[in-house]
């Protein structure tokens, strides 16, 4: 910031993003002086031979006087003497020898004479200034001088003098071609001829490259359309003087802005469209799309293109909104909402000046903040660990309840038998136990060591986990209290300090994950909450509850992972997945010919009896490849456990199954993520939906209470689906129930998570003993209140960096509000900021076991940081402030007219898979990360940990944050960690 001008355009390039230009430029420069240098030398040494031979009074720079004289010599000789004998043919070939080698001499000294002034007038003070400020701060003369310095290259005088120069070397190399030949001829083409000619070649090409480049973008500015420089505030307030009616200027403002805005919208929307349709064509429909492209259910969405000039509409209008309908005809696809949010995330509103280095630079500030985040949590999850051990040793056995780990900022921790109480200081403690007539559970006592201490709650036991001393095994930043008439009382900061992090960190906005917080920007229910989450806390190996949790992720994550049928299962098993997926294919052909291949094309009302839709499979291909992945990667060696499988994947269905687990005695009703063009299209619905009228009709609280459209959408078509077979109902429900003492398990993945939590709400009315395991379900599924009352049966499996938990619109925002302060408060050049971010990068250990001082690593990198950021409160005014204040200003009207106050969460207990540790050899986990772009877990060991249904409010910027979202991982994962809670 701010974008350079070149003649009169705007360009998406800085005045300090030329660093790697002006090196590569002098590189250049280099290269062409070496390569001139023969020429030169050449064309001297040649020039001196011929003036010692010849008796001519020809001059150096009469190239063509030799040649005429030879010319008319030969002529009168031809026509005079008919006698004489033919010509030598090398006196042809040869005719231009002495002007090749006079070419040769010029075009080595202009072009020695070119590189030289260009690396001193262009190459060099564009590195100088290009390195001088920072990216919104101090960026005069640096903007004006660098504009010049470009303008002087692209055009006149560099690039005029650039192509004569090449306009020679191209005359030269046609005049090789002669001077090889006739050289040959003579059998005198020395290796100082051969050298001068191959050096010739190459100078001419680096200058053709460089010129076609530099007219290439030239070109291009000169036909792109002018855009209007990013007014200053102070310019505004300039002109806004001039203005007798301040109201209708700002008026008019605004609704210049509503106009761009909702050209930006329509932008996006034809940007989703396109998307959705290129998808659907590249892979020849093989992930969906038809109904996208050709239509064949409608799916009616209100349009809300003119949403900027009127309030959000009633929530039984939004209610209504998302209704898919069941009739036939062209297909609506509405993008309006994902158009919207679009916007407001990528557009400035031409307020801001941003390129998109500046972006770079900011994000690469932030990764390295988050990996102090990461390496922060890591370090308390060891020395919790340490601490539960401690504990049973200073209990004189082994607890059996959960550890929860606990920061209290600089307060002492009330220890209470019955009732556990955090007091703002020691006095109200110990007042409130005089109240409560509790008696500590153990006296306080001086511990050198890390501590844990033993406390119960009325319903639920915790262990409190309380790391304290100043040995190797303590971070550095505990302390010990001690008061006069008592022992030692242990407390723990149990947070990192970041002066140098960004304002919203610092006032709350983005909590760390083990902070015990309650959520922001939510409705008037937010007040009130029933069901209030545990403390974030350890999953212990000793208590029961959470070995069960565990051994249940692993155990429903691969019915969740069927559902993606032979995609997934041929990853896993890339040499012998083909094989015995025929081979299953032929055997259910051969030995049950009725269940193979039945027509995907019957409709649900040809079957009149309810038991021909046991064994049911719809959407299957000719091998039966689909069922034949799900009975594999399931491990079922009964076909007839698998009761129905709905494979067919479009606006009004979504694909799911219901298989029998009889080991578990449970019914899996599996839902399958998104994995079609139409999934993805439910993915952008981003809008929430009331749930007022669903609660009245399905028996829940949904007063006030919304969901993601996407997924009630999803959860309405599976429903309306069990509505028609009643599969459910005779297999669970009456006196003829099949298996009335089965449990209704609800699993799904993604998007099918969920669909999975909010169809459990539907469905529990009719079974009340419905349990849902929901894997890395969107941020933005269920409001608060809906998400945190379904804890009792429904648990939430998440992997590290997962972004898909992560995602919500209020996450985004609050990223992008992080990385715009950031970038506002850099304070070197971006070259020094990716140099030091590299050192930062090196320094950092693979793990942050229980022995690494917290308290250095802290303070390292806030030095680091110091050298880099300005402090929140040390920013300078500069343009970029005013212009980021104007800009917030404009976002926040906006949310408030589009979104309200309405977030959204995960629902569930939420266990989260944390990365703790690598095992294996370094070398080997180097090579790995290398081959997949640090896109791996391989050797890596997790921890699981209870969380907050808020604790994932910060989207994590890492290389797996992708792949962390992956069932086949999210499998892995799980089933290691519960093998090894279960040991």
């Amino acid at each position: 910031m701010p974008a350079l001008h070149l003649f009169g355009r705007r360009t998406k390039i800085g005045g300090d993003d030329l660093t790697s230009l002006a090196f590569i430029d002098l590189l250049l420069r280099l290269l062409q002086i070496i390569m001139s240098i023969p020429l030169f030398i050449h064309g001297v040494n040649v020039a001196s031979n011929l003036s010692l031979t010849t008796t001519s009074s020809s001059s150096l720079l009469s190239p063509f006087n030799d040649n005429e004289t030879d010319a008319n010599t030969n002529a009168n000789a031809n026509t005079n003497d008919k006698t004489t004998t033919t010509t030598d043919p090398t006196i042809t070939s040869c005719r231009y020898d002495d002007l090749f080698t006079r070419f040769l001499f010029i075009y080595g000294a202009t072009s020695i004479v070119y590189a030289i002034a260009d690396a001193i007038i262009v190459a060099y003070p564009l590195g100088y200034w290009t390195r001088q400020g920072a990216p919104t701060i101090n960026t005069e003369p640096r903007t004006s001088k660098v504009q010049q310095l470009l303008q002087w290259k692209l055009f006149w005088p560099f690039s005029i003098v650039l192509f004569c120069m090449m306009a020679l070397g191209v005359t030269l190399q046609w005049l090789v071609v002669h001077d090889h030949k006739c050289q040959s001829q003579r059998g005198n083409d020395t290796i100082a001829r051969k050298m001068s000619r191959s050096s010739g070649s190459i100078l001419v090409i680096t200058q053709l490259i460089e010129l076609g480049i530099t007219w290439t973008y030239l070109v291009f500015l000169v036909t792109t359309k002018p855009k209007p420089k990013i007014q200053s505030s102070a310019t505004m307030e300039e002109e806004g003087q001039g203005k007798v009616n301040e109201e209708e200027e700002q008026e008019q403002q605004l609704q210049q802005q509503q106009q761009r805005r909702q050209h930006q919208e329509q932008v996006w929307v034809r940007r989703c469209s396109c998307c959705c349709i290129c998808l659907s064509l590249s892979t020849c429909f093989l992930a969906g799309g038809q109904e996208v492209v050709f239509g064949g259910s409608r799916w009616c969405c209100k349009n809300n293109n003119n949403t900027n000039n009127k309030k959000k509409q009633n929530q039984q209008d939004q209610q209504e909104e998302w209704q898919p309908s069941t009739n036939r005809g062209s297909i609506v696809v509405d993008f309006n909402a994902m158009a919207q949010a679009l916007t407001d995330f990528f557009d400035t509103g031409g307020i801001l000046d941003l390129i998109p280095s500046d972006i770079t630079v900011g994000i690469c500030i932030l990764q390295q903040v988050q990996r102090s985040r990461a390496r922060q949590l890591r370090h308390q999850i060891l020395c919790a660990q340490q601490a539960a051990a401690a504990a049973a040793l200073l209990l004189g056995t082994t607890t059996r309840n959960p550890v929860a780990i606990v920061t209290t900022n600089n307060q002492p921790i009330a220890k209470m038998n019955g009732t556990r109480k955090e007091t703002q200081n020691s006095q109200a403690a110990d007042d409130h136990n005089d109240d409560d007539g509790c008696d500590p559970i153990a006296e306080t006592r001086t511990l050198p060591r890390p501590v844990a201490v033993a406390v119960a709650e009325n319903k639920d036991p915790v262990v409190v986990v309380v790391v304290t001393g100043d040995d190797l095994t303590a971070p550095a930043n505990s302390k010990i209290d001690e008061r006069e008439g008592q022992e030692t009382t242990i407390a723990q900061t149990g947070q990192l300090q970041k002066p140098y992090l960004s304002n919203s960190i610092e006032s709350g906005d983005m909590q760390h994950p083990l902070s015990d917080s309650k959520p922001k920007n939510t409705t008037s229910h937010s007040t009130e909450k029933s069901g209030i989450a545990q403390p974030p806390r350890l999953l212990s190996k000793d208590n029961t509850a959470d070995v069960a949790d565990l051994q249940e992720g692993s155990r429903y994550i691969k019915y969740a992972l069927a559902m993606y049928t032979y995609t997934f299962y041929l990853l896993a098993h890339p040499v012998t997945g083909i094989p015995r997926l025929v081979l299953k294919g032929t055997r259910t052909c051969c030995c049950l010919p009725q269940h193979c291949c039945m027509s995907s094309n019957r409709n649900h009302q040809d079957l009149s009896d309810d038991k021909y839709y046991f064994g049911y499979i719809r959407g299957d291909n000719l091998c039966s490849f689909h069922k034949s992945a799900l009975l594999l990667s399931i491990g079922l060696s009964n076909d007839a456990d698998l009761v129905y499988l709905q494979l067919k994947s479009s606006f009004k269905d979504a694909p799911y199954s219901i298989v029998l687990d009889h080991e578990w005695k449970s019914v899996v009703l599996s839902i399958r993520g998104t994995f079609s063009v139409e999934d993805a299209v439910k993915d952008a619905l981003i809008e929430y939906a009331a749930l007022d009228e669903l609660g009245r009709e399905f028996g829940f609280d949904g007063e006030n209470q919304h969901c993601h459209a996407g997924v009630l959408l999803t959860a309405r078509s599976v429903l309306e689906d069990l509505g028609r077979h009643k599969l459910l109902e005779q297999l669970l429900v009456g006196d003829n129930a099949r298996y009335p003492d089965y449990t209704l398990r609800v699993v799904g993945h993604s998007l099918g998570a969920g669909a999975g939590a909010m169809l459990s709400y539907l469905l529990r009315q009719q079974f009340p003993t419905l349990k849902c395991a929901a894997f890395s379900p969107p941020g933005c599924t269920l409001s608060w209140d809906l998400a945190i009352k379904c804890q009792e049966w429904c648990t939430s499996f998440v992997l590290d960096s997962d972004i898909v938990p992560r995602l919500s619109v209020e996450s985004m925002e609050a990223w992008r509000d992080e990385l715009l302060d950031v970038i506002g408060r850099i304070k070197v050049s971006k070259i020094e900021v990716f140099k030091r971010s590299w050192k930062m990068l090196k320094k950092q250990p693979r793990a942050a076991p229980p022995e690494i001082d917290l308290e250095r690593m802290s303070e390292s990198l806030e030095d680091d940081m110091a050298e880099i950021l300005y402090k929140p409160d040390e920013v300078p005014e500069t343009e970029y402030q005013r212009q980021l204040e104007r800009y917030k200003r404009l976002q926040q009207e906006q949310r408030n007219l589009r979104r309200g106050n309405v977030s959204l969460y995960p629902p569930g207990r939420i266990i989260h898979y944390v990365k703790t540790d690598e095992k294996g050899a370094v070398v080997v986990g180097g090579v790995v990360k290398c081959l997949t772009c640090f896109t791996t877990n391989f050797h890596f060991e997790y921890t699981p940990i209870r969380i907050n249904n808020d604790g994932l409010r910060e989207i994590a910027i890492t290389p797996r944050m992708l792949n962390d979202h992956f069932p086949d991982r999210v499998r892995q994962v799980a089933e290691e960690v519960a093998k090894a809670y279960q040991s």
